[in-house]
């Protein structure tokens, strides 16, 4: 089994890459926090046992910089308007990578508690699927965290191939899920 660091340097040695890391602490009040590392156009996301879905991070892309603009275009299926062309012919486009000189991951930090789910994900899950079906196909048992990250593949991966389909886009797909649980107490 490699670490999560020799992953990310062998991926470097073939050019640049976006990468999503978080670990889960709990906090003096009792409290957890997510504190995640995202760097480029993976996604992390958190979906709750009230089975509401956030995104927690914003892309390194010539959109990044408005979570409004980002969680709008995130829900288009067919691009209408300029702006949403220009999304559809752009959004391979980044401004950050791992990789490159001087780049810096961002850091965000985000309450979770025990139940919640977090989901870090690469730009072929969100490229090829909007954030309504993303949290469609979370609703309901999302227990199995290894079941759950193969069914966004699956759904992703089946979409990538669909000829004519806008949001079609063929590139690596990776889901990773956990489940967030209290640490057991010490005896």
């Amino acid at each position: 089994m490699r670490s999560a660091g020799e992953l990310l340097a062998a991926t470097l040695e073939n050019g640049f890459t976006t990468a999503s890391m978080v670990k889960v602490c709990n906090v003096i009040d009792a409290s957890a926090v997510a504190l995640i590392c995202n760097i480029g156009d993976s996604r992390v996301y958190r979906y709750t046992a009230a089975g509401v879905l956030d995104q927690c991070t914003l892309d390194d892309s010539v959109f990044g910089s408005s979570w409004d603009l980002q969680l709008r275009l995130s829900e288009v299926d067919v691009p209408t308007g300029l702006l949403e062309h220009s999304y559809f012919e752009r959004r391979h486009v980044m401004d950050h990578a791992l990789g490159e000189r001087l780049a810096s991951p961002h850091l965000w930090e985000v309450p979770v508690e025990e139940g919640d789910v977090l989901l870090a994900v690469s730009d072929g899950v969100t490229d090829n699927l909007t954030f309504s079906e993303l949290r469609r196909l979370l609703h309901g048992d999302v227990t199995d965290p290894v079941r759950t990250a193969n069914r966004l593949v699956e759904a992703a991966y089946a979409r990538s191939h669909q000829s004519g389909h806008p949001r079609a886009k063929i590139d690596d797909i990776t889901a990773v899920v956990a489940e967030v649980r209290r640490p057991p107490t010490a005896r």
